[in-house]
């Protein structure tokens, strides 16, 4: 192949006038001086006149070689089209098989992350369980074959899985501690529970012993009452429903001290009934033989009543006598007292009670 030459000959004239240029311009005249100033200008125009020369048949030069370009892109075009009729089909199959190529290799290297990342959800799984749960995901992550199907990962997925396995051991002791604590929990709540049960059959226990006993001393309470009074309470207690719920396991106790305490009831009230018979037959002969002791018995009960009450409000002793034969009702014995007691300068409050004396004495 010819060298071709590369200087344009259209230039050549000026790239001649260069050397000429250049000794006959080297020095630059003083432009300190109005005349150098001038002969400075004057220079560059000289020099620029070849400058423009230069442009103009640089543009003119540039046309013919753009339509020369153009003529020379358009007739390659058009080659171009033709060997692309032909390649085409060879660059389709190439390309399409490595896309292929491409897209398996890309799902490969997917695969094989996805398995390196899904070891991480063996983690999130153990936190889901219990520490038995942890210890067979333990295992069952250590059986993993990282060697297999890793390929170029096999390293990678190597360090993976022994991470993890590092992991699920701190998931494994944590869920050990936290397990041991709730079953301390648990079993500190269960004494507690057990223990405040205790207590509150203890509490129940004592009020039922307590309910148990107020029952049996109930006849204690109907001691000197009338007949009548002890048969209100032992109609009370026959139509009385022991609650079973309340009394639990002593139920059956406090029937048996309910049926007790009706038994004693029974016997008072016979006794009661001896007793206001044999008052009545008492009272009977008394009016029959018209006896004065109990109205004599009064008035002793008043007279020494009476001499307290003198002692304790005047400081000395004084002596109060009620005639056997004077009236024993309660309005003459109040009249009797106030008069008394105005006399002898006694408080009011003596007399109070004084009063109620006399109308208990009085009343029996």
């Amino acid at each position: 192949m010819v060298e071709q030459d590369k200087t344009i000959k259209e230039y050549s004239k000026i790239e001649a006038a260069i050397s000429v240029l250049t000794d006959q311009y080297a020095k630059v005249a003083d432009v300190s001086t109005e005349k150098g100033l001038v002969a400075c200008k004057k220079d560059y125009r000289e020099i620029r006149k070849y400058e423009i020369d230069l442009d103009k048949k640089r543009k003119d030069l540039g046309a013919a070689a753009r339509d020369h370009l153009k003529l020379i892109n358009s007739e390659a075009a058009t080659i171009d089209g033709k060997l692309k009729k032909i390649s085409a089909p060879h660059k389709e199959a190439s390309e399409n098989r490595e896309k292929e190529i491409e897209e398996q290799e890309t799902a490969r290297v997917k695969g094989i992350r996805e398995r390196i990342d899904g070891l991480q959800t063996f983690i999130a799984e153990a936190h889901e369980t219990d520490s038995a749960g942890v210890s067979g995901i333990i295992e069952a992550v250590d059986l993993i074959d990282c060697t297999e199907g890793f390929d170029e990962f096999t390293a990678e997925a190597l360090r993976e899985r022994g991470g993890v396995i590092k992991k699920l051991g701190e998931v494994l002791q944590g869920k050990v501690q936290a397990e041991s604590a709730e079953r301390e929990r648990l079993a500190a709540e269960e004494s507690q529970r057990k223990a405040e049960e205790a207590q509150a059959k203890a509490e129940k226990d004592r009020e039922i012993d307590q309910r148990i006993n107020n029952l049996n001393m109930m006849p204690m309470s109907f001691i000197g009452k009338s007949v009548a009074d002890i048969t209100e309470k032992l109609n009370s207690l026959a139509v009385y429903v022991i609650p079973e719920e309340e009394f639990g396991d002593r139920y059956q106790d406090a029937q048996a001290a309910r049926d007790t305490v009706m038994s004693h009831l029974v016997t008072m009230k016979d006794q009661a009934q001896l007793v206001e018979d044999a008052e009545a037959e008492r009272g009977e002969r008394v009016e029959a033989t018209d006896i004065v002791e109990p109205e004599v018995e009064i008035n002793e009960v008043l007279e020494s009543c009476a001499e307290s009450a003198i002692a304790e409000e005047t400081g000395s002793e004084s002596k109060f006598t009620i005639l056997p034969n004077e009236e024993t009702e309660a309005t003459s014995l109040q009249d009797e007292i106030a008069g008394w007691a105005n006399r002898f300068g006694v408080s009011d409050e003596a007399v109070k009670s004084l009063m109620v004396i006399v109308d208990a004495a009085v009343t029996a």
